[in-house]
This record gives structure tokens, C-alpha cells and sequence, in this order.
């Protein structure tokens, strides 16, 4: 199985597209810059299924933080005879990372500590 993992902001709010048969699919870019000098990036995903529902809906804006794990895929076809193609992450999970602004981070925090789930020490992780 080949995934590929991706961290970043999104640039703006999701496009959220319908199907007659009631399907969803969602489209977003990240925005990923390694570094202070160096140019941002951008990453385009796409949602499809009870994701777009249960996640990208409630819960992603422009310039919410995620990870995503996917797909790598390549679409390709043909415009005024010129070849094209589009290179995309077909995201199959989403990790929401934070807010966008620290008073966000404050309350997201202050909820997560009054929470039933048990705690978790991923601090042996390589990664």
C-alpha cells in the first residue's frame, strides 16, 4: 500500500460538490512552506464519502490545520491539444492539528482536558 502524508493550512474554504446520486466530494489545497525563505506550496486534496460530511463540513475553514493521509493521483487528459494533468492527494483520513489563532489553541486545549478520553503518551514514537 502507498499513502502519502501531508501537514499544512488550508488556503481557502472547502468546495463542496454534490452528485445526483447524493454523494459528496470535497476539494481543498494545503499550504505547506518548509522553511522562513522558502516558497509555500501548495497541495491539492480531495474528499470523497463520510468524511466530507462527519469532518470537512463542520469543522475545516480557511486556514484550519491539518494532516491528511491518502492517495497519490494523477488525472490526465486533453485541452486545445495540449496534454494536462492534476496532481492530487485523495485524502482517506484527516487529523484536525489546531486552531488558526493561539486564543483558539487556549480553548481548544481547556475542552480537550475536561474530556472522558483517556490520555495518551505518544512520546515513543520516532516520529
Amino acid at each position: 500500500m502507498n499513502a502519502i502524508f501531508a501537514t499544512g493550512n488550508t488556503g481557502k474554504e472547502p468546495e463542496i460538490k454534490t452528485f445526483e446520486d447524493g454523494g459528496k466530494e470535497a476539494r481543498f489545497s494545503l499550504a505547506q512552506r518548509m522553511g522562513k525563505d522558502q516558497e509555500t506550496q501548495w497541495i491539492d486534496c480531495r474528499v470523497k464519502g463520510k468524511l466530507v460530511d462527519a469532518v470537512v463540513i463542520p469543522y475545516i475553514k480557511k486556514g484550519t490545520k491539518l494532516a491528511v493521509v491518502g492517495d497519490l493521483r494523477i488525472d490526465s487528459w486533453e485541452k486545445d491539444g495540449q496534454k494536462r494533468t492534476s496532481t492530487y492527494i485523495l485524502v482517506r483520513d484527516i487529523e484536525l492539528m489546531g486552531a488558526k489563532n493561539p486564543s483558539e489553541d487556549n480553548e481548544n486545549t481547556n475542552k480537550e482536558e475536561k474530556s472522558d478520553l483517556p490520555a495518551s503518551d505518544f512520546g515513543d514514537l520516532p516520529f
